[in-house]
């Protein structure tokens, strides 16, 4: 078994391997080594139906024979808000309703598609009120914009489990250079 103790010893061995498995090799532990980070952002993330949580994933952008890039995020539009924090305003309304009840959290589109009639509590000129139902419960806040404050979850991950995924790329990159110069 070849024992490999320096980066001058992992780069002559890595040269051995043609480019297309160099690449390869490259690929596969940038890969293993993105999945503490994937992980751990995924525990971080606030949960609520846990839709944020689920779509994080990890995939290859830029990628050559010496050169492997890991993207980890998700495309969920509202995710950098809660990464970042932010203020929310409303496009083409005056307001922005935020559900209040459950009944309300399930309507898809919102106050327009609730079931039953909702009529507006405000006082003139203010920028905050209330849609409630017949019955007079509060089913929506209304307000001119929220600020939601930052609840990073990409960040941490990395800074707490970054070196377990440079130890887990080496880890695997010398597993792959062994098996290939042994093999």
């Amino acid at each position: 078994m070849t024992t490999i103790r320096g980066m001058e010893e992992l780069r002559a061995a890595f040269l051995r391997l043609q480019n297309e498995v160099a690449e390869q090799a490259l690929t596969q532990a940038v890969q293993a080594g993105a999945l503490p980070v994937e992980r751990t952002a995924k525990q971080l993330v606030r949960k609520r139906t846990r839709t944020l949580a689920r779509s994080i994933h990890t995939e290859i952008g830029e990628s050559r024979r010496d050169y492997v890039e890991a993207l980890i995020g998700t495309n969920l539009e509202y995710a950098a808000i809660h990464e970042f924090g932010g203020t929310i305003k409303p496009r083409t309304a005056k307001y922005l309703s935020i559900p209040l009840t459950e009944d309300a959290r399930r309507q898809a589109g919102g106050p327009r598609d609730f079931r039953g009639k909702l009529s507006v509590r405000m006082r003139r000129g203010a920028a905050r009120g209330v849609l409630v139902d017949e019955q007079g419960t509060a089913q929506y806040a209304l307000t001119r914009s929220v600020t939601i404050s930052a609840q990073p979850y990409l960040r941490p991950a990395l800074d707490t489990r970054g070196g377990d995924a440079e130890r887990e790329i080496g880890a695997t990159l010398v597993k792959l250079i062994l098996e290939a110069t042994n093999g």
